[in-house]
């Protein structure tokens, strides 16, 4: 049975008889009264005896646990549990130290085994020393706590109890004790957060400074990211230096970043071994990453994620198509089906004008006389018949509307270039001739692209060209042959902050793969949470949305906003104030 346990202590307790341990009768403490009916799992180090199990059972007789014998190798254990009894935040996990008790959590804290409890509450059973509490086998343990008594072989009738914590990041006395006192206990007293500051600790962050706006270098240069250095304080800039300079002042920590990875890759799973920064994170090399990394399967198995800060996806920007020629504007003001109708209304008029007796001539010339309203050019003359009259008047009336439609239409497609329609949607961009290129840096976009079960992120897939970098992509966007794929906020700051000469480009609303940023840690970090606690707070006050915009504005002006609704905007006529052509404009 499963479940959480919040310890509770009295602070004083009495001594037991002889044959009754101490810390028998401390557990019956713990799940009597505040702790009544929460269960527990005990690791029972069967080496102190059958009559000492026993009384351990009994004492825990009315409490939901479960029981583990540390005589067990550890990783067997862990194989035949569930997720919840290896790391469930609602459990309390209990070990009665005998003598060969740190074998057993030495097999847990194996990179396989997934056991990282939140609460662990270390028994002392047989004197030992404190510094059972800085074992590498309980270094992933979140809160940790030793519970032992002043002197456990006294005949005094009383014993003091004390909880010794470890603080794995202080200089001085790392580990401290605290008495346990009567009607003051609680969980945060016995379980004391041992990550309160990190006492001015160096964390080592595994970075690629070409991240805008997240991560970029704001000084020395784009040359510097060629080689691999570790970074200076104020040489780097964007969101996350923010998010990591206030967290620092807050926590008392500082950090390091590297330029690029050793091996200019982002981060993925290859042959069974990560590369680029998701690699020196797993290696042990780096402590965390803060670059664009969003939630999969595969990291959240290796790696200990943050909580989202972020939500962003991968966009698609292709080349503005080039104005239409503006000798086409005669013909543009109408659309093609209007255009055909006025020629069938034309020739219906003429058969009906004919069969009505509109030309005694019989030379053929009918159409030209009706013709001429078109033409805004007047009559030579008027039928005699009175039927005629109201006839030809009403397609003269008829002529005059849509001559004025015409001409409205025309000064404006006259003063406003007119484009022809721009691919808008995923599903367009699938069918049509362009193809796809992307800088291969060891994304998992291409593969999944190829692999997806849609049919459009699949064709997609099927004509993506990959190259080395962007000098090689971005000309293949300025020629209009294929469209460029990058994450979203980082390519449209790219095309306007390099010197590519990409103008006139767009991006679809649609993104790939949208998914929540996050931080990725080594795994069983058991500090994240101090950080991840920081994270939200700066999310929920809306700071990482200010510091991004704010990012953006340093990066690209103040107006792109503005700009890039403009040049986004589906009607051209909406962008621009009207205007009349000049007297020596013409047509080309």
């Amino acid at each position: 049975m499963l479940g959480m346990v919040v310890l509770l202590l009295a602070g004083v307790i009495t001594a037991t008889p002889p044959t009754n341990p101490w810390y028998t009768s401390v557990l019956q403490h713990l799940v009597t009264g505040t702790l009544s009916g929460r269960p527990l799992v005990v690791y029972l180090d069967e080496t102190l005896g059958f009559s000492t199990s026993q009384l351990i059972r009994s004492a825990l007789h009315d409490t939901p646990l479960v029981l583990a014998d540390l005589r067990m190798q550890g990783k067997e254990w862990c194989e035949r549990q569930t997720q919840e009894v290896l790391r469930a935040g609602w459990l309390v996990h209990v070990a009665l130290l005998g003598s060969n008790a740190t074998f057993f959590f030495e097999g847990l804290a194996a990179q396989e085994c997934n056991w990282q409890p939140q609460y662990l509450l270390l028994v002392n059973t047989q004197s030992d020393s404190p510094d059972v509490l800085t074992e590498e086998a309980f270094s992933r343990v979140e809160r940790l706590a030793l519970l032992s008594v002043e002197d456990q072989a006294s005949n005094n009738s009383s014993l003091s109890a004390f909880i010794y914590s470890f603080f794995p990041f202080a200089h001085r006395t790392p580990i401290r004790r605290t008495a346990i006192r009567s009607n003051s206990t609680s969980l945060q007293h016995l379980f004391v957060d041992r990550f309160p500051s990190f006492e001015g600790y160096q964390f080592q962050v595994a970075s690629w400074l070409d991240d805008y706006p997240y991560l970029y270098l704001s000084s020395g240069g784009q040359e510097a990211l060629l080689e691999v250095r570790e970074l200076q304080t104020g040489e780097a800039g964007g969101l996350q230096v923010e998010i990591l300079n206030s967290l620092g002042d807050a926590l008392n920590f500082t950090y390091t970043m590297m330029s690029r990875p050793e091996d200019w890759q982002w981060g993925e799973l290859q042959d069974g071994a990560w590369t680029g920064m998701l690699g020196e994170v797993h290696s042990g090399k780096k402590n965390f990453t803060v670059n664009f990394f969003g939630y999969n399967v595969e990291r959240t198995r290796d790696f200990d994620a943050s909580p989202p800060y972020w939500m962003e996806g991968y966009g698609l920007t292709l080349l503005t198509p080039p104005p239409l020629a503006r000798w086409r504007a005669a013909y543009y003001p109408f659309h093609v089906s209007v255009w055909w109708c006025c020629v069938a209304t034309f020739l219906l008029v003429v058969i009906v004008w004919v069969m009505q007796g509109g030309s005694s001539s019989g030379d053929g010339r009918e159409w030209s006389y009706l013709l001429r309203p078109l033409l805004n050019q007047s009559l030579p003359g008027l039928p005699s018949s009175q039927g005629l009259r109201v006839f030809i008047a009403t397609w003269c009336l008829s002529t005059f509307i849509l001559t004025i439609a015409y001409t409205a239409n025309l000064v404006a497609f006259l003063s406003v270039p007119v484009f022809p329609p721009r691919i808008r949607t995923v599903e367009e961009l699938a069918a049509s001739s362009l193809r796809v290129t992307m800088c291969d840096y060891g994304e998992f976009v291409p593969e999944a692209l190829k692999e997806s079960h849609n049919q459009y992120y699949r064709a997609l897939g099927t004509k993506l060209d990959l190259y080395e970098e962007y000098n090689a992509t971005l000309p293949l966007l300025i020629d209009g042959s294929h469209a460029f794929l990058e994450s979203y906020s980082y390519s449209r700051i790219l095309l306007k902050l390099n010197d590519y000469d990409v103008k006139d480009t767009y991006m679809l609303k649609e993104q790939l793969y949208p998914a929540h940023l996050c931080w990725y840690y080594r795994k069983h970090s058991p500090w994240k949470h101090r950080l991840d606690h920081g994270l939200v707070m700066f999310v929920e006050a809306g700071l990482v949305q200010h510091w991004i915009q704010e990012k953006t504005n340093q990066l690209l002006g103040r107006g792109w906003q503005r700009e890039e609704r403009e040049t986004h905007q589906d009607s051209p006529l909406s962008l621009k104030p009207f205007r009349l052509p000049s007297s020596s404009s013409s047509l080309s």
